[in-house]
């Protein structure tokens, strides 16, 4: 037993996906191991793959709800999406602007804070779906308020026929019991 006021968990991290094979990572990256993820999320030539969630930065949560959003509305045939030859010159374009703004950060991380606010609004712009621009001012210019964006979801939920299905975790800490929130 230590007794501890504070606990860090620097564990380090390293983006890989060691499940996929070297094909498809050669599909899924450039020769310097950037990833080419069209709106952090589909890759060129691998139409069958999709990642939500794989964009870090301090905005993780809402532009990975977005982008699960986004992937339904794709998957509806609600979004178009370019050849692969042009995700891949903006994600080059992307890179080429992020390793400016970041010098020293990593090139191969595929998102950056300042830009997380636009990757939202780019997934929205998408999916038809912006925030009314009394939203977007506060948001660009103060601090973003993700409860602005509740409503957008609401939208884009109800006109895809999505149903939200809350989940309440009972017993916890120890065996965790998942039920349906009624």
């Amino acid at each position: 037993t230590l007794e501890a006021d504070l606990i860090i968990f620097g564990t380090g991290f390293h983006q890989t996906v060691p499940f996929l094979s070297e094909q498809h990572m050669n599909c899924l990256t450039d020769e310097n191991g950037h990833f080419m993820l069209h709106r952090n999320i589909l890759p060129a030539g691998i139409p069958s793959l999709a990642f939500v969630g794989y964009n870090p930065s301090l905005y993780s949560n809402l532009t990975s709800e977005i982008g699960a959003l986004w992937v339904c509305e794709y998957l509806k045939g609600n979004i178009q999406v370019p050849v692969d030859s042009e995700i891949i010159k903006q994600r080059k374009q992307f890179i080429q602007w992020r390793s400016r703004f970041r010098m020293k950060g990593d090139p191969r991380a595929i998102s950056v804070a300042p830009w997380s606010i636009k990757h939202a609004d780019e997934l929205l712009r998408d999916m038809k779906a912006s925030l009314p621009l009394s939203s977007l001012i506060p948001d660009w210019l103060i601090v973003l308020n993700p409860s602005h964006y509740k409503k957008v979801k609401q939208k884009i939920m109800k006109r895809s026929g999505i149903k939200a299905t809350a989940i309440k975790v009972t017993n916890f800490p120890g065996k965790v019991t998942l039920t349906p929130k009624t």
